[in-house]
This record gives structure tokens, C-alpha cells and sequence, in this order.
């Protein structure tokens, strides 16, 4: 997050118009993103939670920055809260006013430098071992995992990759079926993973678009 702040801040340096990053979080990263943008210059965020559905410390994390960070509490789930964010991007009266973009994992920007981890992690394991490294990578909305598979497709050594999931099954649901249903989430105590509708999933299946492909590339 701290990394896509200060892309922000070099890439907008002769901007006119304020930018809001918009975020929707199940919990976990919203805090990270809010404490990185805190107080640049030019920049609001306003992040999405559900309410309820964080534990009383991600909630602090989400709301304890005032200045230039606002949270909002939305009643519904983290899916309800992504929906939000996304319907928020196809208004045009609100993009002619400021320009808006993300920051959790539907942009890439967010995604990107997860990879250096996967990277790092892959090849001294295999300057120790000469053999591949696999990845069990929770999953919430595949951003980190995506991340870990790009980083397979630039041809580090990464063996397998596993998707692990609690009781939010929209993806084994899938890989075992072929039969995409969205689901409505599903309140855990891992709450950063309670997603019923990820959005990264798209991404994979545009990686891998044949269903046998994409189990051969993925486990969940």
C-alpha cells in the first residue's frame, strides 16, 4: 500500500483535480491503505467496511485516522461494500468531479508488488534447495494469490499453488463443478476472507479460460 501511495504521489505531481481512493475491505487491508495515504497532500480515501463483520481492532485500524481518511460502516458484507466501490467508478457525474481509483486488489497496483514476496521467497528457497516452492495462500478476494501466480508466469520457480478457504466455497465450489454461482458471504471469525463474489476471479479465469487449465493451475 505504502508502495502504491508513493506511485501515486510521483505519478500525479501536476494533477489539478483531487483524488479519492476509493476501498472496499473485509477487514484487513483497508488499515494498511488508510495509514499509507494518511495526510498526502491531494489525496481522500474513503473505505468501506461491513459493519459488524470486523473485529473490534480492524475497526479501530479503519477509523482512528480523521484528516484525509474517511470510513464509512455499510450495512451488508464485504461483497455489498466492493459493489459499492465499483458502482461508484461507472458514475460519470461523480468522475467528472474528482478522479477516483482503488486500492485494494482491484488495482493492480496493489497486486504488483505482492509478487516481489513470491519472488524473494521462490528463489532463495531455490538457491538452498534446487527444487520449486508451493504456496498455500488464504483466499478473500484472490488478490494475493493472483499475485503469487503472476509471479509463477514470469517464470519464478513456484510449484503448486493452493487456494485455502473457510467457510466462504464460491471457488472449490467451482473448480469442482464448473458452475460459477456467486454466494452470499457467509460472517467467520477470518473475516478478511469472507467473500462471496472475488473479485480477482475474473483475472484467473481471463489467465486461464479453459476450466482444465485453470485446475491445472490452481487448487482450492
Amino acid at each position: 500500500a505504502r508502495f502504491l501511495a508513493g506511485v501515486f504521489a510521483r505519478l500525479r505531481r501536476s494533477a489539478s483535480r483531487p483524488l479519492w481512493i476509493l476501498v472496499a475491505t473485509s477487514g484487513d487491508t483497508g488499515g494498511a491503505v488508510a495509514a499509507a495515504f494518511h495526510r498526502r497532500p491531494g489525496v481522500s480515501v474513503a473505505v468501506l467496511f461491513p459493519k459488524g463483520r470486523v473485529s473490534r481492532t480492524q475497526e479501530r485500524q479503519l477509523t482512528c485516522w480523521g484528516d484525509n481518511v474517511h470510513a464509512f460502516a455499510v450495512r451488508g458484507s464485504f461483497d455489498d461494500c466492493q459493489r459499492l466501490a465499483k458502482g461508484a467508478f461507472g458514475d460519470a457525474e461523480l468522475g467528472a468531479r474528482s478522479e477516483l481509483t482503488s486500492a485494494n486488489s482491484i488495482n493492480l497496483g496493489r497486486l504488483l508488488p505482492q509478487m516481489a514476496y513470491y519472488a524473494w521467497a521462490s528463489l532463495a528457497l531455490w538457491q538452498e534447495h534446487r527444487a520449486p516452492v508451493s504456496f498455500v495462500v488464504p483466499a478473500g478476494n484472490l488478490g494475493n494469490a493472483l499475485a503469487c501466480i503472476w509471479a509463477r508466469r514470469c517464470g519464478l520457480p513456484i510449484g503448486e499453488v493452493v487456494l485455502a478457504h473457510n467457510a466462504n466455497r464460491a471457488v472449490p465450489e467451482f473448480l469442482a463443478s464448473g458452475s460459477w454461482q456467486v454466494r452470499e458471504s457467509v460472517p467467520t471469525l477470518a473475516s478478511a476472507m469472507d467473500v462471496g463474489d472475488p473479485s480477482n476471479l475474473e483475472r484467473l479465469r481471463g489467465l486461464f479460460p479453459e476450466l482444465g487449465a485453470l485446475r491445472g493451475a490452481v487448487s482450492a
